[in-house]
């Protein structure tokens, strides 16, 4: 059968917070799952890849990556490909959108140079 691919979201906090997940204090840059956002039915990466850069799209035409950056603890969108063999291993990619202001990219780099930055 090949590869297949689902797409989803996480939200990373813009600034670093002390959290839960933070045991001993230490502040970070929090990252989590956005809850049911993962859909399937992509037969190709590019597939995938092109269908994330229509959100990333929309998230700038609407307002929405504004938004998310201007809460009380705002938040950088960041997408996923997932593609999952046969044999049920994944590789899993992270993607962020070129709109955000150079500063949120420069963080990104440092946060985890493999979040692929995608032209949209």
């Amino acid at each position: 059968m090949g590869m297949r691919y689902d797409i989803g979201e996480y939200g990373l906090t813009r600034d670093k917070i002390v959290c839960w997940a933070c045991f001993d204090g230490t502040p970070i840059h929090y990252l989590w799952y956005v809850d049911d956002s993962a859909k399937d039915g992509f037969n190709t990466y590019d597939e995938a890849v092109d269908a994330i850069k229509e959100k990333m799209r929309a998230d700038k035409e609407t307002g929405r990556q504004d938004e998310c950056l201007a809460e009380e603890d705002g938040h950088i969108i960041i997408y996923f490909t997932a593609g999952w063999d046969d044999h049920n291993c994944c590789i899993l990619k992270m993607h962020i959108s070129d709109s955000y202001p150079e500063d949120i990219l420069e963080m990104i780099r440092e946060y985890d140079d493999r979040i692929i930055i995608e032209s949209v």
